[in-house]
């Protein structure tokens, strides 16, 4: 039976109700089954990234101080960053960019370079900092795959 007129016609999916589930509803099986594949993958990787994360509160702790080394340790990828932007931004103000050289190029894309590296590491040395913390925290609901 229809819901919305009360008849025993059969209707189509509207566009709206196969929205609202994620285009599921209309998409080819072999689609859906690859898709639940990769979506278990995913989850699995999910679950043991969890699984990886320290549960006693000293060894959490121990975890975060780790990832989150002092700026001012020459080895850090944070320290990697604040320097080649420093220099970047100390090249970009000076007059050093005047002759326009392959040299000076070749430097500024090496700063580039050396600077996104670093922030990608710094970023997810941050968010496995901010994960292992959230675990700890009252409010957290463990995931589960």
């Amino acid at each position: 039976m229809n819901v919305h007129t009360k008849t025993k016609t059969p209707q189509r999916v509207s566009e709206r109700e196969n929205r609202k589930v994620g285009g599921e509803a209309l998409v080819h099986k072999t689609v859906r089954e690859s898709r639940e594949t990769r979506v278990e993958e995913l989850r699995a990787r999910e679950a043991a990234f969890w699984d990886s994360l320290p549960n006693d509160p000293t060894e959490a702790l121990s975890a975060v101080s780790k990832k989150l080394p002092a700026m001012e340790d020459y080895e850090s990828p944070a320290y990697a960053v604040r320097v080649a932007l420093v220099l970047t931004h100390e090249l970009a103000g000076s007059r050093f960019f005047d002759g326009g050289s392959e040299d000076l190029n070749d430097a500024m894309y090496w700063l580039a370079c050396r600077a996104l590296d670093g922030l990608d590491q710094t970023e997810a040395d941050v968010d496995r900092a901010r994960a292992i913390a959230s675990k700890l925290t009252p409010t957290h609901r463990p995931f589960k795959a």
